[in-house]
């Protein structure tokens, strides 16, 4: 990466001959140009409407430590870690590096643990509209914070994809359908097909 940055700070245009002594990257950047530069002394690439940082191999886990597992995060899978970090940074095989990195986390082994049972065969889920089906998890394995929050309850709607997230002091049904319901359903309205039961918990397919 230190021969290209050389060559887009001293704009040099090297021959086919000398691109090939640099190093496979340097070469996979350089490739990409104009829309690889540099901006103030730091290589970015434009990507449509957005502006990436361009990332070294020296500090490329730390940015992953601080998305994956940092005092803001979540310890999500692999693919939505990544999805994250390429909104704002760029290298060659960041997804690739990145699922390495979450298959050696160890809070992630911790909380996932062993499989009780075969997987169901997945069947696809139509929904036509907003609140058609919200969709209900929880991360755990999490870090406890000053307020007793050890856990996390995430909700998505189906259609638009909308996500949100409440802090759990625990995994309980009430606490979570409190949290559920004062976060999400107070603000945007109960599930098309909302049917309640007698212990005021919502009973729904989540």
């Amino acid at each position: 990466m230190g021969d290209a940055y050389c060559v887009l700070r001293d704009n040099l245009d090297p021959t086919e001959y000398e691109l090939r002594a640099f190093p496979l990257e340097s070469r996979q950047l350089l490739s990409l140009r104009p829309e690889v530069r540099l901006e103030d002394g730091v290589m970015v690439r434009d990507d449509f409407d957005k502006t990436l940082l361009v990332v070294p191999s020296a500090i490329r886990f730390r940015l992953f430590e601080l998305t994956h597992a940092g005092p803001l995060a979540a310890h999500l899978a692999s693919e939505r870690t990544a999805a994250q970090m390429r909104d704002q940074y760029f290298w060659r095989g960041l997804r690739r590096d990145v699922a390495d990195w979450c298959r050696q986390c160890p809070s992630c082994a911790r909380s996932k643990g062993p499989p009780l049972r075969a997987h169901d065969q997945r069947q696809k889920i139509m929904v036509g509209a907003q609140l058609d089906l919200v969709t209900m998890d929880i991360l755990s394995g999490l870090p406890t914070v000053t307020d007793g929050s050890k856990c996390m309850l995430v909700l998505v709607d189906a259609f638009t994809k909308w996500i949100e997230a409440y802090p759990l002091s625990d995994q309980e049904a009430s606490t979570c359908m409190t949290a559920a319901y004062n976060g999400f359903f107070s603000r945007f309205g109960l599930p098309s097909n909302f049917t309640p039961i007698k212990t005021g918990i919502l009973s729904q397919p989540w």
